[in-house]
């Protein structure tokens, strides 16, 4: 038996961070933040710096990425950058509503974008929030 202290990134509902992990044998026995006293004489292994997170658990994400396809620009298959910027510049002339994912930005900031990337040298029409 082992008990991991520090930072114990747990990936359940909430979210929750705790400070101790009792692991036995591969089970892990407890994940909280006191140490129930039965656990108290088992050895310690300190974190310090360092994160204990779940096995198999991808553990960055690519927001931007994410609100981009959610919104209906995929330049995946594109085979150059000035066919990524005449696929921006398409997705900024057809976007006329504000995109439906809570991650993505203003429509607006979506188009000052997509003409910043696809070397627009006009303004477009903005329309919604800034």
């Amino acid at each position: 038996m082992q008990v991991y202290e520090g930072t114990i990134l747990t990936v359940d509902a909430q979210d929750s961070v705790a400070s101790y992990l009792v692991e036995d044998q591969g089970r892990i026995l407890y994940v909280g933040n006191g140490l129930p006293r039965e656990y108290c004489s088992a050895p310690r292994i300190h974190l310090g710096s360092s994160v204990a997170c779940p096995a198999f658990v991808d553990t960055h994400e690519h927001l931007a990425s994410f609100a981009t396809f959610h919104a209906g620009l995929n330049v995946m298959d594109a085979r150059s950058n000035k066919e990524i910027q005449s696929m921006i510049r398409d997705f900024a002339a057809k976007s006329r509503q504000r995109p439906s994912s809570p991650l993505a930005p203003p429509l607006t900031r979506w188009r000052r974008a997509a003409c910043s990337l696809a070397g627009s040298s006009t303004k477009p029409a903005l329309t919604g929030p800034s």
